[in-house]
């Protein structure tokens, strides 16, 4: 059973396509479309349940807390938590949509890093790991 587990999951991990825009590359796994406008990376899963963004854009001497601060407000969120691991802070919000939100601000050296996740689909974490090495986000 363990063994055909693992083989599933090896499979799943096969699947998914890797796709390589401006700033960044994804694992984008069957289901989800993924397309590049601006200064942003669009994730969005098929049947709707969750569309992931990630802007990449220059810090300007900003701090992840201003950053993260400015946009929560902006988005009547959260007052934004300091993750030590990451080097970043994350915070919770309403989606337009009324499902639940949660957006993550790192500054990594010249640029600033904005990460939002609308709504829960299971793939939603490996599409986040993907980014590991270009982007740290766990939440």
């Amino acid at each position: 059973v363990l063994a055909a587990g693992l083989l599933l999951a090896l499979c799943g991990l096969a699947l998914a396509e890797i796709k390589y825009f401006t700033h960044i590359q994804a694992d984008v796994p069957p289901g989800w479309s993924a397309f590049e406008r601006d200064q942003s990376v669009i994730l969005a899963a098929d049947d709707k349940s969750a569309v992931i963004t990630i802007t990449v854009q220059g810090a300007r001497g900003d701090n992840a807390e201003e950053i993260a601060g400015i946009i929560s407000r902006n988005v009547n969120g959260t007052a934004p938590v300091e993750d030590v691991d990451s080097n970043g802070y994350f915070f919770d919000f309403t989606a337009k949509e009324g499902g639940p939100g949660q957006g993550f601000v790192k500054v990594d050296g010249r640029r600033a890093i904005v990460v939002a996740i609308m709504g829960k689909n299971p793939q939603v974490r490996g599409i986040l790991e993907s980014l590991s090495g270009q982007v740290e986000i766990y939440p």
